[in-house]
């Protein structure tokens, strides 16, 4: 019953459910708990307005909270993750490439991390301030093992 309750709240929001979250009709234990620890982890960093997470734009992404969540076993904190990227590539116009994706059409670990990498080598407090840099600004990248998808996506030819 509580489950289902849970399910019933959660399928009540704006919040994108990917199918294996799910056993049978519910969100399955192991995903709630996934999430539990997550938003926990948040508010334990001082993170305000995590419950707004279908709502977040790339503006509200900071290096620290995308570690968090790129950390995170969620399956929904994950599409969260790759809708929010998405959703701010779109606005830009850009297109990633199909390699940056697992078979359920989310950022993979691999991709995300390369992402927190490049962005850290940055020194860019968020993904907001990623589409400021001028491809001149991006020199300490230029080298860097595995390579990022979305940087390339956003600045093409920058690992060439």
């Amino acid at each position: 019953i509580v489950y289902r309750l849970i399910t019933t709240q959660i399928e009540g929001t704006d919040l994108i459910i990917p199918d294996e979250a799910y056993v049978g009709d519910d969100i399955s234990k192991t995903e709630l708990l996934a999430l539990a620890d997550t938003l926990t982890e948040l508010e334990s960093e001082g993170i305000d307005d995590v419950l707004e997470l279908s709502g977040v734009d790339a503006s509200y992404v900071s290096v620290d909270v995308l570690e968090i969540l790129t950390e995170s076993e969620s399956k929904i904190v994950r599409r969260i993750v790759t809708k929010t990227l998405d959703n701010a590539l779109d606005e830009a116009t850009i297109s990633v490439s199909d390699d940056a994706y697992d078979t359920n059409d989310d950022f993979t670990d691999e991709e995300l991390d390369a992402l927190i990498v490049a962005l850290g080598i940055l020194e860019v407090d968020s993904l907001d301030e990623l589409f400021d840099k001028e491809p001149g600004d991006l020199n300490d990248i230029k080298n860097m093992d595995p390579k990022s998808y979305i940087i390339e996506a956003m600045f093409p030819g920058i690992y060439s």
